[in-house]
């Protein structure tokens, strides 16, 4: 779980937040399109996206965003998810995956489809 500190930035007409990592081993993020949330294992990286069937009797479906475990024995808030904030890209719900003891930050972005692509940021 993340708590945020917001503050409106008047002169660059933004908000700006701050996540606070806690200890907890697993974060849910609710993403712009309806039913669809990522879930973040704060100690490794892993996120996977997870997908209520609107409208259905089915089960939520989870795909793999990144099954790739970033760190080995990881601490819990080891990671988190920030919104890009990008006023180009924030309409389309892209956030970024950033370890928070090396800054090494990925892109978290949705195709069309609203599929959740993992993409490293260059030198990062």
């Amino acid at each position: 779980m993340l708590l945020f500190a917001c503050a409106v930035d008047v002169s660059a007409q933004r908000l700006a937040c701050v996540a606070t990592p806690s200890a907890q081993p697993f974060s849910l993020v609710s993403t712009l399109a309806v039913g669809i949330w990522l879930r973040l294992n704060t100690a490794t990286g892993q996120l996977y996206q997870i997908q209520n069937q609107s409208y259905s009797t089915q089960a939520p479906t989870q795909r793999a965003v990144n099954a790739t475990v970033l760190s080995d024995g990881g601490v819990p808030g080891r990671f988190a998810l920030f919104p890009d904030g990008n006023a180009f890209t924030a309409s389309s719900g892209s956030d970024v995956l950033l370890d928070q003891q090396t800054g090494q930050a990925w892109l978290v972005a949705p195709d069309k489809n609203w599929n959740y692509t993992f993409t490293p940021f260059p030198g990062a």
